[in-house]
């Protein structure tokens, strides 16, 4: 453990954030901490921004980690399943609403999509 009196929080600014489109297209992530923003990271996290309309990003698992998100606005459509198969039909799907927080426990497959055309509930 670093002593106390050298003990410094690292700071990333909107600014040092560059949005990658390849990562997980069609979604716009940008990693404000991790492994290479801060060093010795073991957490991650970051910024991501669904196109409204866009088709659902590709379907995957967080093997090693539980999933956070707070919706800033508008809502996102989220399928969220326990099993290693990649069928969004076994899936349950939710509408997370603005001002939500939501966590994905244990999930083998997450997948998100804007929706673009479904009212949202700004806080």
């Amino acid at each position: 453990m670093v002593p106390f009196d050298r003990q410094m929080p690292t700071v990333i600014r909107p600014t040092q954030i560059t949005p990658d489109v390849t990562y997980e297209p069609p979604l716009r992530v940008g990693f404000g901490i991790n492994d290479q923003t801060v060093t010795g990271a073991t957490a991650t996290m970051g910024r991501t921004i669904l196109v409204p309309g866009a088709g659902p990003n590709a379907t995957h698992y967080h093997a090693a980690n539980d999933v956070c998100w707070y919706i800033l606005y508008d809502r996102v459509q989220a399928w969220f399943a326990r099993s290693s198969s990649n069928s969004r039909s076994i899936a349950r799907k939710r509408l997370i609403n603005s001002g939500n927080c939501c966590m994905a426990m244990n999930c083998r497959f997450i997948c998100l999509s804007g929706c673009a055309g479904i009212p949202s509930t700004l806080p």
